[in-house]
């Protein structure tokens, strides 16, 4: 017997929700299968469950999505995020090489790439200028990794990963970025354009200036981090993430953890730009000579929700945060981080608004320089 019109109709919308959501991918065989990102299935101890996380152990923190969570602590519903568009974009073959053809011919063409599976893409040379290992990105596409990594070889001249430039509107997708040193940007340089990373790993890259894993540049210029570890990377400022120049950067359910700033800012560093973190975690930062290993906010606005700022380290002032603008703390908590001189927590010659927020256990106190409501 055939279903009628309207339990037709009802079969197809109950099909239409299984499927939003999942990411799809082409299988060897051509059918597009659900994939399970390989960024998104890493956690980082005591951090933030990622959304669809059905194993979390206790003592994480509870998130929209994630079934058997037996944490305690803020529920966070993360920011949905682009998903590639399935059965589009053209494969690309397991070596330098054709990632390099690929890119070029996408910048013309604005087509999807699908990276091989798995594949380690080493780069032994620069091939967007003396700075950057890949072309530079002026078209508009997603890069889907499918679980692929993209590093500089130890043996090659400095270089970053990847550089995004006016006119370039890039999403990158379920990729490990590691091993790029430039003088900003280590591992990728948003330079004017737009850049959207989800389910993305940015480890083990170097900025001599800006931003080790990733550097934001430019009035009016965006970029997004979603459900994504930034670690391991180093820079004078901002070893994790860098704003600059009227840019803002968009922190969302992400971890960033373990960067270093060889002068200030640990893990993101904003100067006369913005920074909104939801969701996410910043902890076990440091810098070596001054302020600011978590946060170091410098003539700019960084709004922090529903997030974790801990564990990290100051040679100096603001073991947490260092402001000297406006931060607004919202949902969030500010614990166990320590600071060479004073302030723990927060050390503040600017404005620090926090709302349903805990500033405590920090070394040698929470709160130093001007005062912070609520702060003890």
């Amino acid at each position: 017997m055939k279903p009628i019109a309207s339990q037709s109709a009802a079969v197809a919308a109950c099909a239409a929700l299984l499927i939003v959501g999942t990411t799809w991918e082409a299988s060897a065989d051509g059918t597009d299968q659900p994939a399970v990102s390989s960024a998104a299935r890493s956690k980082s101890d005591g951090g933030i469950s990622v959304t669809g996380d059905n194993n979390n152990t206790a003592g994480r923190d509870l998130i929209i999505g994630d079934n058997n969570n037996a944490g305690t602590g803020h529920t966070i519903t993360p920011t949905p995020t682009p998903t590639p568009t399935p059965g589009l974009g053209v494969s690309v073959g397991c070596s330098e090489d054709a990632l390099v053809a690929a890119i070029t011919a996408a910048n013309g063409s604005n087509t999807n790439l699908n990276l091989a599976r798995d594949c380690n893409y080493t780069l032994t040379a620069p091939h967007g200028g003396g700075q950057n290992g890949l072309p530079p990105i002026t078209g508009q596409f997603t890069i889907n990794g499918r679980g692929a990594t993209i590093a500089r070889s130890n043996n090659a001249p400095d270089f970053r990963i990847l550089d995004v430039e006016p006119g370039g509107n890039l999403v990158i997708d379920d990729t490990t970025i590691s091993n790029g040193h430039a003088f900003r940007g280590g591992g990728v340089y948003n330079n004017g354009g737009s850049l959207t990373a989800t389910n993305v790993t940015i480890s083990n890259n170097t900025a001599d200036d800006f931003g080790g894993g990733i550097a934001s540049s430019g009035n009016g210029i965006v970029s997004n981090v979603q459900n994504s570890f930034l670690t391991n990377n180093t820079a004078e400022s901002g070893g994790g993430s860098a704003v600059i120049g009227g840019s803002t950067i968009n922190i969302v359910s992400s971890t960033i953890q373990n960067n270093t700033g060889t002068i200030r800012g640990g893990g993101v560093y904003t100067e006369e730009g913005s920074a909104v973190v939801r969701g996410s975690t910043i902890q076990d930062n440091r810098t070596l000579q001054t302020g600011g290993g978590g946060i170091f906010n410098n003539t700019g606005a960084t709004t922090v929700e529903n997030s974790f700022i801990r564990r990290n380290t100051a040679a100096t002032e603001g073991g947490g945060i260092w402001n000297n603008e406006r931060v607004t703390l919202q949902n969030s908590s500010v614990t166990n981080n320590i600071a060479g001189t004073t302030g723990g927590g927060i050390y503040n010659t600017g404005t620090v608004t926090p709302q349903q927020t805990t500033i405590s256990n920090n070394n040698p106190n929470n709160c130093g320089g001007n005062a912070v409501p609520n702060c003890v």
